[in-house]
């Protein structure tokens, strides 16, 4: 497996000692998936059991839907930040939302977006409706993507330096 999530995870006491914990600088998303990152580079093998876990989501999260996606792709990047080259950065940057589209319209079309699970407008509306609800969607995933993008890579390492001038003078 590429990765378990954090919800089932087990993990032996001398993995973490030579792997280190989990990045705190996750904070949300993708700890998981950057702990068995590390664990693999590290010649572990991350597998899984036959048992059952039963993860019922992100109720605490589901609250704060925009902070949420803030935080996916964020994390998103500093995964990749952190474990590839500038040139994987560059190429995710241009390729994600093409994909995300791609993600959202076949959600779209098999029915199973969060609204049109909760909605269930008239059948004279449903269609309109809902080509309005994949289209604001999509512009939300890819407005929040940039706008994380522009915090990740440019505004906080220039904030970073900045820190850094004021303390050594």
């Amino acid at each position: 497996m590429d990765y378990v999530s954090g919800a089932s995870i087990a993990i032996k006491r001398e993995v973490i000692a030579k792997i280190g914990l989990l990045d705190p600088k996750f904070y949300a998303y993708g700890e998981d998936n950057d702990l068995c990152y590390r664990a693999r580079k590290a010649g572990y093998t991350v597998v899984t059991s036959n048992a059952i876990v039963y993860h019922y989501g992100s109720v605490s999260w589901d609250r704060f839907p925009l902070k949420k996606l803030y935080l996916n792709n964020r994390n998103n990047l500093y995964f990749i930040m952190k474990h590839y080259t500038p040139q994987i950065l560059l190429r995710y940057v241009f390729e994600y939302p093409i994909r995300s589209f791609k993600l959202d319209l076949w959600r779209f079309v098999r029915g199973e977006t969060v609204l049109q699970r909760v909605e269930k407008p008239s059948e004279n509306t449903k269609r309109e409706r809902n080509s309005i609800v994949a289209l604001k969607t999509f512009l939300l995933n890819i407005a929040m993507f940039y706008i994380t993008l522009v915090s990740v890579v440019i505004w906080r390492p220039i904030k970073e330096l900045e820190k850094q001038k004021s303390l050594k003078s």
